[in-house]
């Protein structure tokens, strides 16, 4: 789960608006993804066998659905800040966040979960990642050692930390590093990011023999991946 190239930019036309697009090639791609960010940044990722051609036809095979999510994005860049009766993803459910008030305080609630403030938060979002960071710095290192019985693999450290573009990375060490987010993910999905990172203890790479592991492992990998393309994007 690296990163890929330094993309190039171009731009497609899509009912009759220009959209700029990076073009990514990464050689350790097995298809074209594509990918809208929340500031409706659009993105390819090329595999070593395809062309930008073929990522131009691809494109346009999916307008329907770039459409819908630079829509989407649109509203997300509108939306800004978190605030009272805003809609978050946890544990891959969209909850609804609570101020509530009482005389002991404010309290944040989400899901089961509520936070205990001593005054109205004039910024929820950094409160509200600030808990999910917490749960996630003792949620998964567990988890960790709970699918790694499985793998029959031994590893040197878990870190929890707040990656940009990784979900999982695997060292050469043994360390395993997971991006806090994954708690947001649901728990299958976040399930299969921590099984690649542990087939990575077996097989540094993105062989056959190391996909051959994972669906061992995680037999709907496909479908933890194509959750990741399609949601990834909205915890960026």
């Amino acid at each position: 789960m690296r990163t890929a190239k330094t993309p190039l930019q171009s731009t497609i036309c899509l009912n009759g608006q220009d959209i700029d697009v990076r073009f990514r090639r990464h050689r350790q791609a097995r298809r074209y993804i594509l990918r809208v960010n929340e500031e409706g940044s659009v993105q390819v990722t090329i595999p070593p066998f395809g062309s930008r051609r073929e990522a131009y036809a691809f494109i346009l095979e999916q307008n329907h659905w770039l459409e819908k999510q630079l829509i989407a994005a649109e509203g997300h860049r509108a939306a800004g800040q978190w605030e009272h009766g805003s809609l978050i993803l946890f544990r891959g459910n969209a909850v609804r966040l609570d101020l509530e008030e009482d005389l002991f305080g404010m309290w944040v609630r989400f899901g089961d979960e509520e936070i205990h403030c001593s005054h109205r938060p004039h910024e929820l979002k950094k409160i509200v990642t600030g808990h999910l960071r917490m749960m996630a710095q003792a949620e998964i290192p567990e988890r960790v050692c709970e699918l790694a019985a499985g793998h029959g693999v031994s590893f040197g450290r878990v870190r929890v930390r707040a990656q940009r573009t990784l979900w999982g990375s695997c060292s050469s060490g043994g360390t395993l590093s997971f991006n806090w987010k994954l708690i947001q993910m649901p728990p299958w999905v976040s399930d299969y990011v921590i099984h690649h990172e542990l087939a990575h203890l077996r097989e540094l790479n993105h062989s056959d023999r190391f996909w051959a592991l994972v669906k061992s492992a995680c037999p709907r990998y496909n479908h933890a991946e194509r959750w990741l393309r399609l949601h990834g994007e909205r915890l960026r």
